[in-house]
This record gives structure tokens, C-alpha cells and sequence, in this order.
């Protein structure tokens, strides 16, 4: 039987059955015929160029004529026609197919030279296209401020374009907001960053302060009487006061800011301690020999630095006696994972105080304690502290807050705290506290009378930091 007269032969045999075994043979003429008509269609497709069409099609026919054999030539022009249109992922999966089939070929081993160059190219090619994906995917993550999942991308890159310098950037960044403030209590007024990174004030703007409504981007804010210092996700610092002294345009790689009284800091991702401002003769800006900082606070005349063993450093007015006080109860302080200052006041006459909040969520204080600012070592399950300049301020893990200190001078009511709930960040200023709450308001008590105080529902949308883990199941014990 001729192979072109299949389907003429299974009509026949069709008219004969049941004859003899004509039914068997009707079977296996129309499966030949069906397989003919198959093989005729991906030769046509194959004159045609449609590679990869013909290739599925020979596929199917299996050992029919030359039919893997026409399949090899079919991927071997796709993968060329996918090569010169630089899609080289999909020409890399093709050759490392034909690869596998060169020692049953007779067409694949004579393009065998052929093959393994075309497929080093497509590899290379396709490595290369991958980290250019990945580079971009990293890109994205970074613009839209996803800098930890940014950074994973960059770090796989390794010395791939500036990929290196981009993930640092992406942990300096990352850094910085763990790191953030979002909400500031200074002397006459309160500051914080709305969750479009620009900043809200209230109080006294006597000194420049409401030029932080110009600021955008911001990440952390301090403010402290005449000098209110902000970081930018992108590490620039900028500061507004009316002191001449204040310049931080030689500071590079800051990844956190903190103002005192006519002076600022800044902690650098190497550990060391910028400062900027009037040291008035008390020494709180002798911080150029501190190393491995990683936490920094300020006090009126005071400035605190945490160093990454927990251990704590205090420079400026009533240092000695503080550092002197920590040493004495060396055993308390041992493990510190967050510090604060407060007070030191020239005009009340203040020594000021300092407060270290240790691992396992107890808080001890040294320095001034005229007001009971220092009584805190029975506090437990404290996450953050803040200090004011006549009291102390601490966060549990539980969203509430609890506070020691003056409740009394003037009109004072900075420790009125007891019915807060679901806070997840607290600032302390001059009888002053602020509490921000997980849906980004803020509650306020304290002075009042130069308005710093926002009113309920004032501040809204506020920034959530992210450096402070509440958990609304657990209790607080003050």
C-alpha cells in the first residue's frame, strides 16, 4: 500500500468489513492517514518559518518518518529566531533541550560546534538579561520605599552595575526608620511627620519652627527650643533655627538626629557622633571620640549615647555624677537597648536626668530626681521611654503608658497618661507628653500655654514608626 493513499485505503477497508480483518486494518489506515495529514501540516508550517508551531506538531507524531528529527531542525531555527530577537532566556531552555538529544541526531551532531556556541550566548545573554530584571525589580522596590525587600534584590545582584552601593542604601535606609522618630515634644512646641513625610507644629514658632511645614520626605524629627533637626529618608539633615552656630552640611551617612538646647547630633551608620551648636561650657557636644554608637538622645546641656555592647556614654552638664551613678549600679545597666534625656534646664536650675531601658523591659534612671523623674525601677514590660525635663515616660507592650515625674508645676499635667490605650510611640518634652496611637493620631497633656499641645483629633495620618513592636494581648505592670 502506498503511504500517500492512506486515507483512500481506510475508506476501502471500511466498505469491507466485517470481511476478514478489514475492520483492523481500517483502524490502522485511518491512523496513518490522520498521522499523514499531521506531518503534511507541520511541513507546511516549517516552509512557512513557523518554527515553534511545526515543532508541537511534529512532537506529536513521535517516530512517524522523520519527524523528530524535523522537530530537532524546527527548535534549532526557533531557538536562532529567538537568539537575533534577544529573547535569550527562551532560546536557553531550547538549546540546553537539543543538547540532550545530539548523540541520537544526525542533524544535531553536525550543528553540535553550533549549538554549544549559540548556547553559551543564550546563557550569557540570559544571565545577564535575568540580573538586568532583577536590578529593575530592585529599583521599583527602592522608589516605592520597600527598601528590605529593595535590599534582597540588590544583594543578589552583588557587583552587578552600582547593585552593591544600592543595597547599603537600602540599609542605611532601613536603618533610619527603624531608627525614626515620628513624633517630637521640645520646650514651647511639638512636632510630627505625617505619613506623606511632611511635618505638622504647634506651640511657639518664635525660633523658625514653622518653617518644617516647607520640609518633605521627612523620616524623624527632633525639637528642642531654639533648634528643631530633620532627617530625610535619603539621609539629607535639615534644621531650622534662628542660631548662626548650626551647620550640619559637612554630616554625610546620618541615620538618626536628635536636638538639644542651641545644639544637635547626629549618629552616623559608622557608629561615630556628629554635633553642631553651643556647648556653653558643659560639654555635651564631646562626643568625637564615642565609637560603635547606635542610639543617641539630648537633654538640655546633656547628650547620651548608646554604643552596640549597651553600653551607655554621657557628656555635657552633670555627666560625672550620671556616669558615676550608672556605675555604682553597673549590674542594672548591663544589656541597654534604648536610652533618653531629660531636663537640665538653666533657667529651673536642673541637673537633668537619663534613662536606659534594658532588654528584659525594665527602666532605670539616674541624675536629677527632685521630681520623682528618676523613680522608675519598678516599671515592667516596657518597650520605649521618653524623658521630659521633670518627668519619664514609658511605653509597655500592651499599648499603655506610664509616667513619674512633676504632675504639678504650674499648669503641668504631663503625667495625666493612665487612660491612654493602643499607643505605639511616646515623646516627652517640657511638661509635655505625646502619645501616638496605632491609627496615626495623637493624644497630648502638659503645658498648654503656648498652645503646643494638639487637640484630639488634630493631628491625624500620623507616620507609625516601625522600630517598636506593641502587643495589645499582654498586660502592662507599672
Amino acid at each position: 500500500m502506498d503511504e500517500k493513499q492512506y486515507q483512500e485505503a481506510a475508506t476501502r477497508f471500511k466498505n469491507l468489513s466485517p470481511f476478514r480483518d478489514s475492520a483492523a486494518w481500517y483502524q490502522a489506515a485511518s491512523i496513518l492517514a490522520e498521522k499523514q495529514e499531521l506531518y503534511e501540516t507541520a511541513m507546511n508550517a516549517f516552509e512557512n518559518e513557523a518554527y515553534q508551531e511545526a515543532a508541537d506538531v511534529f512532537a506529536q507524531l513521535e517516530d512517524y518518518e522523520d519527524s523528530e528529527e524535523m522537530q530537532n531542525k524546527c527548535l534549532y531555527n526557533s531557538a536562532q529566531i529567538l537568539l537575533d530577537s534577544k529573547q535569550y532566556a527562551e532560546a536557553m531552555k531550547i538549546l540546553q533541550e537539543l543538547q540532550t538529544k545530539v548523540d541520537d541526531s544526525e542533524f544535531l551532531k553536525e550543528k553540535k560546534s553550533e549549538l554549544t556556541e549559540m548556547n553559551y550566548i543564550a546563557t550569557s545573554k540570559s544571565f545577564v538579561e535575568q540580573k538586568n530584571n532583577l536590578y529593575q525589580q530592585g529599583m521599583v522596590e527602592f522608589l516605592a520605599g520597600n527598601y528590605e525587600t529593595a535590599r534582597k534584590s540588590f544583594s543578589l545582584l552583588e557587583d552587578f552595575r552600582d547593585s552593591k552601593e544600592m543595597a547599603e542604601e537600602c540599609g542605611l535606609r532601613i536603618r533610619r526608620i527603624q531608627l525614626a522618630t515620628t513624633i517630637s515634644a521640645g520646650i514651647q512646641n511639638s512636632m510630627a511627620i505625617r505619613e506623606d513625610g511632611k511635618v505638622v507644629v504647634k506651640g511657639n514658632t518664635l525660633y523658625g519652627q514653622d518653617k518644617v511645614k516647607d520640609w518633605n520626605n521627612v523620616a524623624s524629627i527632633s525639637c528642642f527650643g531654639r533648634v528643631t533637626i530633620g532627617l530625610q529618608e535619603d539621609g539629607t539633615v535639615l534644621t531650622t533655627t534662628t542660631m548662626n552656630n548650626i551647620d550640619t552640611s559637612s554630616w554625610e551617612n546620618i541615620i538618626a538626629v536628635s536636638a538639644g538646647e542651641g545644639y544637635a547630633v547626629g549618629l552616623r551608620s559608622d557608629g561615630k557622633v556628629e554635633s553642631t551648636g553651643h556647648d556653653a561650657g558643659d560639654g555635651q557636644r564631646n562626643v568625637d571620640s564615642w565609637e560603635n554608637i547606635v542610639s543617641i538622645a539630648t537633654g538640655w546641656r546633656h547628650t547620651v549615647g548608646l554604643d552596640s555592647n549597651g553600653t551607655v556614654y554621657i557628656t555635657g552638664f552633670q555627666s560625672k555624677n550620671q556616669t558615676q551613678q550608672i556605675k555604682k549600679a553597673s549590674d542594672d545597666w548591663k544589656n541597654i537597648i534604648a536610652i533618653a534625656a531629660g531636663g537640665g534646664s538653666i533657667e529651673d536650675d536642673g541637673d537633668g536626668h537619663t534613662v536606659g531601658l534594658r532588654e528584659d523591659g525594665r527602666v532605670f534612671a539616674v541624675g536629677d530626681n527632685k521630681f520623682g523623674q528618676c523613680n522608675v525601677e519598678n516599671w515592667e514590660n516596657i518597650i520605649a521611654i521618653a524623658a521630659g525635663d521633670w518627668h519619664t515616660v514609658g511605653l509597655t507592650r500592651d499599648g499603655k503608658v506610664v509616667a513619674v515625674g512633676t504632675n504639678s508645676v504650674g499648669d503641668h499635667a504631663a503625667c495625666e497618661v493612665d487612660d491612654w490605650e493602643d499607643i505605639v510611640a511616646i515623646a516627652a518634652g517640657t511638661g509635655i507628653t505625646l502619645g501616638l496611637k496605632s491609627d496615626g493620631t495623637v493624644v497630648a497633656t502638659g503645658y498648654t500655654r503656648q498652645r503646643q499641645c494638639p487637640l484630639p483629633g488634630e493631628w491625624t495620618e500620623i507616620k507609625v514608626p516601625t522600630g517598636v513592636k506593641v502587643e495589645k494581648s499582654s498586660h502592662a505592670s507599672e
